[in-house]
């Protein structure tokens, strides 16, 4: 008798055929006058490739090596945080850098000497931003982040500073300050965020 997943139809209909149809041990096995050929598979050779697994740390090293190519080598920068994320590997910080134009001249990121504290009315000093370009950096995860305390004003002699966190600043909904300044390390990462803003 032959095995019941045997099906042999014509005319278009599926051929369907078990490995053990029938019940011959011959070479070959004959369903409903049809051949058919026993064949021996070829063994399977299993070649070894090696995988090297890189740890967590160098793959976000990576991660923000490939984000730094838009750091141009600057110790500090000077505009406007628009927004931080966090992608799972590593923080990033969105920058529309602005230009600082004083009786030096006109400066910005690359050729700023010194961290750019800007609070309140800027007096002689004009902020302007002449390129819509947007830059993305990457962030220290222990990056310290200041913020001109929402109490401040211009009526106060000293600023005073909020220690906030990465997380807290990214849940912001809007950009908490719009006179800001970054600091980098020696690899391009953004080390300290420091937000001010005029006079409240």
């Amino acid at each position: 008798m032959a095995h019941p997943l045997c099906w042999l139809t014509t005319a278009g209909v599926l051929f369907l055929a078990a490995p053990a149809c029938g019940t011959s041990d011959g070479p070959a096995a004959a369903v409903e006058g049809v051949a058919i050929e026993r064949t021996t598979a070829a063994p399977t050779t299993t070649i070894p490739v090696p995988v090297e697994l890189l740890p967590a740390s160098q793959m976000t090293r990576e991660h923000f090596e490939a984000i730094a190519r838009e750091w141009e080598g600057q110790r500090f920068d000077f505009g406007v945080v628009r927004r931080v994320d966090n992608e799972g590997r590593g923080w990033t910080l969105t920058f529309d850098r602005a230009q600082i134009r004083d009786e030096h001249g006109v400066r910005d990121g690359p050729t700023l000497e010194t961290e750019p504290i800007y609070i309140g009315d800027t007096g002689g000093i004009t902020v302007s931003n002449t390129n819509p370009r947007l830059r993305t950096f990457a962030v220290d995860p222990n990056a310290e982040v200041l913020l001109l305390s929402p109490k401040w004003s211009c009526a106060n002699d000293q600023p005073s500073w909020e220690l906030i966190t990465l997380e807290q600043l990214a849940s912001a909904p809007s950009a908490l300050g719009g006179q800001d300044a970054l600091t980098f390390d020696s690899s391009g990462q953004v080390t300290r965020i420091r937000l001010a803003r005029g006079c409240s």
